[in-house]
């Protein structure tokens, strides 16, 4: 799981999809709020938004595991993604 969590946290740093493709299976979709709104994305339309080029303000980004548990096959994890007003 933690090696997943890598592979997210560096396609966050440096825009690459191929990391996010590493984080996820094939078949995950990507749900969030945003602007107070629901969606829900697949991991290609996820993938999209990763342009090969990290975000301007990359250097002031901060990202933290906050709590990660797994049993088996399956585990949790809560992070934090700290960049800025968003």
């Amino acid at each position: 799981m933690r090696q997943a969590i890598r592979h997210y946290f560096s396609g966050q740093a440096t825009g690459e999809a191929s990391h996010m493709r590493q984080a996820f299976l094939p078949s995950a979709r990507i749900e969030s709020v945003r602007d107070g709104k629901f969606t829900s994305l697949s991991l290609d339309e996820f993938c999209a938004f990763f342009k090969g080029k990290a975000a301007d303000n990359e250097a002031s980004r901060v990202r933290t595991i906050d709590f990660m548990e797994a049993s088996g096959n399956a585990g949790t994890a809560r992070i934090t993604l700290d960049h800025g007003a968003v």
